[in-house]
């Protein structure tokens, strides 16, 4: 970072990467209730024997 003569220091590969972050947080939110399945009790098609 240059302070002095103002340049941008936006790089677009740190770009890239804050962007990349960004969607992994959404989809991880996005997808906690699918894995917590809020609450719900296991039914006798979830109980799967092998």
């Amino acid at each position: 970072m240059d302070w002095e003569n103002h340049e941008d220091f936006n790089h677009p590969l740190l770009i890239a990467a804050a962007a990349l972050t960004l969607i992994s947080i959404i989809a991880g939110i996005v997808l906690l209730p699918f894995r917590i399945r809020l609450g719900r009790r296991p039914t006798r098609g979830d109980a799967h024997v092998a």
